[in-house]
């Protein structure tokens, strides 16, 4: 469709915001013909709305095959977007910024939807709130089992064949990950309180994937830290305060896989952290 696509950057102006746009690239991008015109595919989409919890077995097959179609038309490069600087008022009257570093996106391939990262969100209102995280990243996605299920269904899918397949359309999914989190808000349900939460890291792993049920699954957390409130009534929050602990530090790591040899579940670690007391592993 097209090669060394770029997008130099721009702005937008509205009543109340502004907006800085960065520059986007993508090396190439291709596709093949669709199995449906464009109008067929508006043509199901409106029957579907139409019908809405009362579409037919034959309509709804219809329906996820065109799917399938197209997950499957498509490839492309990595992308990367430089992502954007908006500003402006809220309905008080309050200036509000919201930020994004920049985004970046992996190569799609058919039946496969791809890693995209996020950096640099930041989003404050003046006077209220400010909500910060340096990386969000969805791994990829694996969906060429669930299109393979699809593909052999019968033209009717009911809801019988949903039960009778419902693992078979589990996607397999990597994970997620987030880092440099930072939020200080306030609490809507208590007034005068606020939220402040920080978390250095988090990330969940899964791979290895039987009968569409991750395998290997590995899940790590470190730096969450929260502030014990001095005017607590636990004895326990008290003795860590009058010991100088103003904030609790914790991570920690479950680290499990299957041994199929043995039909095990093998836990190679579970394991909680807290920086200024103890590791317990």
């Amino acid at each position: 469709i097209y090669t060394d696509f770029s997008f130099e950057g721009g702005t937008f102006e509205g009543p109340e915001i502004s907006c800085t746009m960065g520059t986007m690239s993508i090396a190439e991008f291709k596709a093949r013909p669709l199995n449906h015109s464009f109008a067929e595919i508006m043509a199901l989409a409106e029957t579907l709305e139409e019908q809405e919890d009362d579409a037919s077995p034959e309509l709804i097959g219809a329906a996820l095959r065109m799917y399938v179609d197209l997950f499957t038309a498509f490839e492309s490069a990595p992308a990367e977007f430089g992502g954007f600087d908006c500003a402006g008022s809220d309905d008080e009257g309050r200036d509000v910024t919201f930020r994004i570093a920049g985004m970046s996106m992996g190569g799609m391939s058919p039946g496969l939807y791809p890693s995209i990262t996020m950096d640099g969100l930041d989003v404050s209102v003046e006077g209220d709130g400010t909500v910060q995280l340096g990386s969000f990243t969805v791994k990829e996605m694996d969906l060429s089992g669930p299109i393979a299920a699809i593909e052999e269904a019968p033209d009717a899918i009911d809801e019988a064949w949903f039960t009778a397949n419902a693992r078979a359309l589990i996607p397999a999914f990597a994970g997620f990950s987030f880092s440099d989190v930072l939020v200080d808000v306030p609490d809507v349900e208590a007034d005068g309180e606020r939220i402040q939460a920080r978390i250095g890291a988090f990330d969940l792993s899964l791979g290895e994937y039987v009968n569409r049920i991750p395998t290997d699954a590995l899940m790590t957390a470190s730096n969450i830290v929260v502030d014990l409130p001095q005017d607590s009534d636990d004895e326990q929050v008290q003795q860590l305060i009058d010991l100088g602990v103003t904030n609790v530090d914790v991570g920690f790591t479950i680290d499990t896989a299957w041994n199929a040899a043995e039909d095990a579940i093998v836990i190679n670690e579970i394991s909680i952290t807290e920086a200024d007391l103890a590791t317990i592993t």
